[in-house]
This record gives structure tokens, C-alpha cells and sequence, in this order.
């Protein structure tokens, strides 16, 4: 038997009773497990993790979340996906819980080729934004294979953000790693030191541009 080779699935109104958001007769009817290339619109994260775990041959995966909620993924960090070389990630809503989406990321060891489009805030108690020191210690140091990581990252924090400049950002991306990867990045930064909390935002991403945000 022939293993599926693609499938693309819109998946916005879909039962918030369920743990996944998604029951077992909207996943037996639309999908395989032989399915090896997906792309998908889902409302949560947990959506995203029901289809890790039941599509074990997966290799290309290309998701639109709607948001991410503080949850426990801990269940999915130990699970061997061998197959999965390409992972596209873009949130459309801002999320306090980058952390999930890092550990997840960081559990992929196969991946050869990382998107990101994901705009987050940073609780005060953490470094105010992602740089590529975070970013280093997050992501590629712990996918031996990458070959290629594409992102656009939005962060907004209210800590200290008068203190940080684009030229210390870029900076970050200077070491060796990212030497390797032949990443260019762009950053800028906006301060809204009038809104009722102090708002820092900064947005940094690589080169050539490699998301649609028409």
C-alpha cells in the first residue's frame, strides 16, 4: 500500500468541549496515518499536538494556530518523530506562553528546515525579548540537522526595554552558529513609553523574507 503523500485541512469550528479540540470521528474521516505532508488551520496548540501524535510517518507539517494556551506537553517530549524534517509554525494571536512552543520545537530532533511566525509577550520576570543568544539555546542547539531557520518574531515586554538597542541585537546573531546557517536578520524596535504600561516591541527576522502576511 501506498503511504498519502499530502493533505490540507481547515479546521476553525471545531468542538471546545473535546481536550484537543478535535474528536476521533473528525480525525478518522478526514486523515490517515499515512499522511506524510499536512497543512492545517487549527484553533489551539493542543490541536497541533493531537496531529504530532497521531500521524507518526509525518514529515512536512505546516500548521496556522489560532493561539497557544499554558499546558502541559510533557506527555509528547519523549516521543521519537524520526520522520518529521520540516516544521512551519504561524500564531495569530499573541501568546504569553512562548515556552510551550519552544519545548515542543526543541523536541523535534530530525527537523532539517524551522519556520516561526509568532508574535509573544514576555512576562517582567524574564529577559525582555528573544534574540539570538534565546533563540540558540532554545532551538537550533538542540536540532543537530538543521539546516535552515526561517522566522519573524514580534515581542513585547514592559521590562527595561529603554536599555536595548537593534546593533546589540544584531550582535547576538554574530556567533558561530548562526555563521553556519548563513542567517540574516533585521530588527527593529518601537517604544510606547505613553501607553498606560510602558511597552517595548521588537521585532526581529531572517532574510530572504520567507512568510506571506498579505
Amino acid at each position: 500500500m501506498s503511504r498519502m503523500r499530502s493533505s490540507s485541512m481547515r479546521l476553525r469550528n471545531v468542538s471546545k468541549d473535546s481536550k484537543y479540540s478535535l474528536s476521533n470521528s473528525i480525525l478518522h474521516a478526514q486523515i490517515s496515518s499515512l499522511i506524510i505532508t499536512l497543512r492545517l488551520q487549527v484553533q489551539t496548540f493542543n490541536d497541533c499536538l493531537f496531529f504530532l501524535e497521531k500521524l507518526p510517518l509525518l514529515e512536512s507539517f505546516v500548521v496556522e494556530c489560532c493561539r497557544v494556551e499554558s499546558s502541559s506537553i510533557s506527555s509528547y517530549l519523549d516521543k521519537v518523530r524520526e520522520h518529521l524534517k520540516r516544521f512551519s509554525s504561524s500564531l495569530i494571536e499573541i501568546t504569553k506562553c512562548y515556552r510551550t512552543i519552544a519545548q515542543l520545537v526543541a523536541s523535534l530532533h530530525s527537523l532539517e528546515y524551522l519556520l516561526l511566525d509568532i508574535e509573544c509577550f514576555r512576562l517582567p520576570r524574564f529577559y525582555p525579548f528573544l534574540d539570538g543568544i534565546s533563540f540558540e539555546d532554545d532551538f537550533p542547539s538542540r536540532l543537530p540537522n538543521l539546516k535552515k531557520f526561517s522566522f519573524h518574531v514580534t515581542t513585547w515586554s514592559q521590562n527595561n526595554y529603554n536599555q536595548l538597542s537593534t546593533d546589540f541585537i544584531m550582535q547576538t546573531f554574530q556567533r558561530r552558529y548562526w555563521q553556519l546557517l548563513k542567517t540574516i536578520v533585521h530588527c527593529s524596535i518601537h517604544y510606547f513609553p505613553n501607553h498606560e504600561r510602558p511597552l517595548g516591541k521588537r521585532e526581529i527576522y531572517s532574510l530572504p523574507y520567507a512568510f506571506d502576511r498579505s
